[in-house]
């Protein structure tokens, strides 16, 4: 590629690079706006939401007191009509008392240990066979059943009477119930009454938030999903991906408190729900969900006398990219215009500058491929000719700095093979490793002595330690990671083929310049021949000494015979 061409790219380069600079700074620009008003769109319309729920919470109250009161009503005329002896009481008369007082279950539990379960109820499917209560609807009871009051913040307390808020009557969030409690101390099981569900979903129709919810979304198009969360239970082990949660199910504790949770992104959602929550103010993410661009806001409430709660609000992300991809064609547009103007203009400026640069081109080029030698000659004093200057300067230097090299490597060269011959020539064998015991190298003495080539070996653990010798071999590893040399220690060692071999070792840690240890070298000697020798001698010395004993014990031995013979011989003489 010639110099007038890359001086026209680089001068082309750098205007697209101001367009290019000028582009994203207008679409950095818009899209920021763009996004600052839909942010404040959605704060504004969670306020809404926050508010007309919280309209709706108290009208949710007042008709939850007024249902507590009938409920305890009920309760009591229920109790002037039943038996204190759970015995006394049929199902039949259950069912009656439900009929007379209209719209009504009647339960009768039995503390059961710790819990309570349902015995007899107007409803038979309501009979079960374990502790149906838990939460503060436990603690509420247990206070009834041994106090015959109970003093809870939340719910309604009356007379022998307990109630608690709306609720589900299982999984099921369709269904919709609420239950009282009432115990007097003068029977011998709890009574529970509660509405039937169908009752309170015509109040939970009118005031329910997701109807709210639903009007909201009607009036903005933008606007995805809108969905309330519960940080306390929200993202647990029991959720599941759409919100719903086995353990958490009750209208005050379960993960999604209104509006719908189908745009799911459970582990990122719990986590800006757990910062929007901490910090109090709102956060906002861009972000793909199921494959559409989406911008998420998570709005924290903090309402009076109830747990706080993120209002999430996901809005659709084609309206920001509509305007700005509108923007974005008008500005490349005109770019391009003139960017075409300054590639002309920077064609004709770079020719009236080529020339003299080709000519030093062509001698840098001859440095490239090596000759040194070669020098410009530059005439003026201009920059070129101190540019040229400078060139043949860093050939000398180049050169000079070439030659050293050339030495150096002929040098390193020299004594690498002078040290490979002395490792590979010695006598002893040779291995060294790293410090996960994978060996590194080894000589030919290690080869002829163990048997394995270096093929074999380099880059694996060798397995040459006798069973009986590991324990002696684990003390030794731990002196050496201690930075310890061990020095002529006789032991055995197993060969490739099995067998063993007495060795005497040294082994010793490698060191870096900071004293870390980088493997081990350890030089081994066959010694099986020295001890078969030393162990010869042993047994001559054994048999010259034995000798010399039996020479000593025979000649004291004969020293009494000849006494013996000789007063034998004295004794026949007298005789005679």
């Amino acid at each position: 590629m010639s110099i007038k061409i890359r001086i026209t790219i680089i001068l082309s380069g750098s205007v697209l690079f101001i367009l290019l600079l000028n582009i994203a700074l207008n679409y950095y620009t818009t899209h920021e706006n763009l996004r600052s008003d839909s942010e404040t769109k959605m704060v504004l319309t969670a306020k809404v939401i926050g508010e007309a729920i919280e309209q709706t919470q108290h009208s949710w109250e007042e008709v939850d007191k007024q249902l507590g009161y009938n409920l305890w009503l009920s309760a009591t005329l229920a109790a002037n009509q039943l038996d204190p002896d759970i015995q006394q009481i049929q199902q039949e008369q259950l069912q009656q008392i439900a009929t007379r007082h209209r719209d009504i279950n009647i339960s009768l539990m039995v503390r059961d240990g710790e819990g309570y379960r349902v015995v007899k109820s107007s409803n038979p499917k309501e009979v079960t066979p374990s502790d149906p209560l838990n939460g503060h609807w436990k603690s509420a009871v247990d206070q009834l059943y041994e106090h015959g009051q109970a003093r809870m913040a939340q719910g309604q307390n009356l007379d022998h009477f307990w109630t608690g808020s709306f609720d589900y009557t299982g999984l099921d969030s369709s269904h919709i119930n609420k239950w009282g409690f009432y115990y007097d101390q003068k029977r011998n099981y709890l009574i529970r009454i509660s509405f039937q569900y169908t009752s309170v979903q015509n109040f939970e129709s009118i005031l329910s938030s997701d109807e709210i919810v639903k009007q909201t979304q009607q009036v903005d198009y933008r606007i995805m999903e809108i969905t309330g969360i519960n940080p306390a239970t929200f993202g647990g082990a029991t959720m599941d991906k759409n919100g719903n949660d086995s353990k958490y199910y009750y209208m005050y504790n379960k993960p999604i408190q209104f509006g719908t949770y189908q745009l799911t992104r459970v582990q990122e959602d719990r986590l800006a729900v757990s910062r929007a929550i901490l910090s109090g103010e709102s956060i906002v993410q861009d972000c793909y969900i199921k494959g559409q661009r989406a911008l998420v806001s998570y709005i924290p409430f903090y309402p009076t006398n109830r747990e706080a709660y993120v209002i999430r609000i996901v809005m659709n992300y084609d309206t920001i990219t509509s305007v700005i991809s509108k923007q974005l064609i008008s500005l490349i547009a005109i770019s391009i215009v003139l960017l075409e103007v300054v590639i002309i203009g920077s064609y004709v400026l770079a020719s009236l500058f080529v020339r003299p640069i080709q000519s030093i081109l062509a001698k840098v080029n001859e440095m490239a491929d090596g000759h040194f030698d070669t020098r410009l000659e530059i005439k003026g004093g201009h920059e070129l000719a101190r540019l040229g200057e400078r060139i043949n300067a860093m050939a000398y230097n180049l050169g000079m700095y070439t030659r050293r090299l050339e030495q150096m490597y002929e040098e390193n060269r020299s004594v690498k093979e002078h040290l490979e011959s002395i490792i590979n020539q010695t006598a002893d064998a040779i291995l060294v490793t790293d410090q996960e015991d994978r060996v590194v190298r080894v000589n030919h003495a290690f080869e002829a002595l163990y048997g394995w080539t270096k093929k074999e070996l380099v880059g694996r653990k060798l397995e040459f330690v006798p069973p009986q010798q590991q324990a002696e071999y684990e003390l030794q590893k731990e002196s050496l990671l201690q930075g310890e040399s061990i020095v002529s220690i006789e032991t055995l060692r197993m060969r490739k083929d099995g067998s063993t071999v007495e060795i005497s070792m040294s082994t010793s840690p490698i060191l870096d310049e900071e004293g870390e240890i980088l493997g081990f070298i350890s030089v081994s000697r066959d010694i099986t021949g020295r001890n078969r020798m030393e162990e010869l001698l042993r047994r001559s010395e054994k048999l010259t000494t034995v000798g010399q004993l039996a020479a000593g014990v025979a000649h004291e031995i004969r020293n009494p015979l000849t006494t013996l013979r000789a007063f034998s011989s004295y004794s026949s003489k007298i005789k005679c």
